[in-house]
C-alpha cells in the first residue's frame, strides 16, 4: 500500500494497481487506517530524515515485530533512525558515492550488474551455464543447526557451495570457510548446478517433526 499526501502519486499508483491511502503517514491514524497493525513491513523513503525519523517512531510503537526500512539523506541520521525502531538504513547519497567510485574502480563489474538487473535476471544469465543462486533458510529446529558448512558441502556430494551466508541478527558473511558452523535462523546463499540443491538437504532445514504426547516429545 502507498501512503502518501500528494494526489498526484497517489494516482500514479492506483493505476499501476497498488492500493492507496492519501493521507500524512506521520499521522498515527493514517498509519493504523492502512493496516499497520497487520503489515509485514514498512518503507519510509521521504526526502525530509527528520520525517522519517517520525514515522519510523510512531511505527515501531505500533507494530512491534514490523520489518522497517528507512531511507536517510545525511549519514548522521543512520543512528537516530535505527534508534527509533528502523531495521535498516539506506542513504542514497552514500550509494551513489559508492558507485561512482566502482565505476571508476571496476567499470566491467558495474557494466555486468547494470545487464543483470535483478536476481531473478542473473539466475537466468547463470541458467545458461547451468548454474543457480538459491536460499535456504534453516529454520528453528532444522537437522542443519550445529552442522559445518563443510560437512552440508559434503552431504550434497558437490553440487553446490555455500558463497555466503546471513546471520538471524543480519551479519553477512562472504566466503566462508568449512569450518564456520550454521545457526538458527540463517540463511545460507548457494551457488550450484541448476536443479541439484537435493530435497534431503533443503528438507533438514526445516523443522524436525516430533509427536508430541501430554508434554513429552518422541
Amino acid at each position: 500500500m502507498v501512503v502518501d499526501l500528494d494526489e498526484v502519486r497517489i494516482g500514479q499508483a492506483q493505476a499501476l494497481g497498488y492500493l492507496v491511502r492519501l493521507g500524512d503517514a506521520s499521522d498515527e491514524r493514517i498509519l493504523q487506517e492502512a493496516g499497520i497493525v497487520r503489515a509485514v513491513a514498512l518503507a519510509t523513503v521521504l526526502p525530509n530524515d527528520a520525517v522519517n525519523v517520525f514515522i519510523t517512531l510512531t511505527a515501531r510503537n505500533l507494530n512491534g515485530e514490523l520489518m522497517i526500512l528507512a531511507r536517510g539523506e545525511r549519514s548522521s541520521t543512520e543512528k537516530k533512525l535505527l534508534q527509533a525502531g528502523a531495521n535498516r538504513v539506506v542513504l542514497p547519497a552514500a550509494i551513489g558515492a559508492m558507485r561512482m567510485a566502482h565505476l571508476i574502480t571496476h567499470p566491467a563489474s558495474v557494466d555486468f550488474l547494470d545487464w543483470s538487473n535483478s536476481l531473478a535476471s542473473l539466475n537466468e544469465t547463470l541458467a545458461k551455464a547451468h548454474v543457480q543462486l538459491d536460499e535456504l533458510p534453516v529454520s528453528p529446529r532444522s537437522e542443519l543447526i550445529g552442522t559445518s558448512l563443510g560437512a552440508l558441502e559434503i552431504k550434497g556430494q558437490g553440487s553446490f557451495i555455500v558463497v555466503a551466508l546471513r546471520r538471524a541478527n543480519g551479519e553477512m558473511v562472504i566466503h566462508p570457510n568449512a569450518e564456520v558452523f550454521i545457526h538458527e535462523g540463517d540463511i545460507l546463499i548457494t551457488v550450484g548446478r541448476r536443479g541439484d540443491l537435493p530435497q534431503a538437504v533443503k528438507h533438514l532445514a526445516q523443522p524436525s517433526k516430533r509427536l508430541l504426547y501430554r508434554g513429552a516429545k518422541f
